[in-house]
């Protein structure tokens, strides 16, 4: 089966899980689908990384960002540290439904390819319960989604110095979209040019669909376009699109992580982030 009939197959099966549920195969199917997807992406992912990093050395690491028009940025653990929030989310509802809490240690590699995607991590392929708890979790969520919340340090200034630049930024993150908007709008107001999370009927990260919509909706081209991410899907969403990325260590994954998901420029600070965007030398 070629790529193109595997992602025809994807988004039938997809359809027909949010429509009226999936049998014990067809389950199985998904999984072992999206695995030869994920495989495919990564074994083209080093190839398509080094041509990106060879740019950077004929530049001198300065022509590189040069010709920036736009920053799209992940959202959680990229601008955003929302990790408490999440973990308190999602203990909140297993405790409810009587299973035990989870650490943070553990929970934090279930966050960043959408909500579904933390209770199969917990539950595997127990559909009847993920579609029990998931919500239960999405309604406490979008009520507590800004407790502990708070953007990184040096975040805002970024953000505001890239405005002032005449750089549009935009946001895409695998979050349900009804909490991005709020969220954006309580800690980012106005420094966005767009912003949008995970909604119905659009494939989530890594698919590249949302970043297209933000380079058509702000009339960008890609090759003018900078990926900002914390994590693996990050890397691979970058790829898909054709961007150039940008991955930062402070977020939901290590610098080791990030290494393994073949991101080839990791930045360890904001400042160091900034310097890259700007960089002209």
């Amino acid at each position: 089966m070629d790529m193109q009939k595997i992602i025809i197959r994807i988004n039938e099966l997809a359809a027909k899980k949010r429509q009226e549920g999936l049998t014990d195969a067809e389950t199985v199917e998904q999984k072992k689908l999206y695995r030869i997807y994920l495989d495919t992406v990564t074994g083209n992912l080093q190839k398509q990384l080094d041509n990106i990093e060879v740019v950077d050395k004929k530049s001198n690491g300065g022509e590189y960002m040069k010709d920036t028009k736009l920053v799209i940025f992940d959202l959680d653990g990229t601008v955003l540290d929302t990790l408490q929030d999440l973990v308190n989310a999602v203990n909140h509802v297993l405790l409810q439904f009587g299973y035990p809490a989870r650490e943070k240690s553990e929970l934090v590699h279930y966050f960043g390819n959408g909500s579904r995607w933390i209770f199969e991590n917990i539950f595997g392929d127990d559909n009847v319960t993920i579609d029990k708890l998931l919500p239960v979790y999405n309604g406490y969520y979008k009520e507590h989604c800004a407790i502990t919340t708070k953007p990184y340090d040096g975040v805002l200034s970024l953000i505001a110095d890239l405005k002032k630049a005449g750089i549009k930024t935009a946001v895409v993150s695998n979050k349900p979209d009804f909490a991005v908007q709020p969220l954006c709008k309580e800690y980012f107001a106005g420094l966005f040019d767009f912003a949008c999370g995970e909604r119905e009927g659009i494939r989530r990260k890594p698919y590249p669909d949302s970043c297209f919509e933000v380079l058509n909706k702000l009339q960008i081209d890609k090759q003018n376009a900078v990926y900002v991410g914390d994590s693996e899907v990050d890397v691979q969403t970058a790829v898909n699109a054709g961007l150039s990325c940008i991955a930062v260590s402070w977020g939901f994954r290590s610098v080791e992580e990030l290494k393994k998901a073949g991101a080839k420029i990791i930045v360890n600070t904001v400042t160091e982030l900034k310097n890259k965007i700007f960089s002209e030398d």
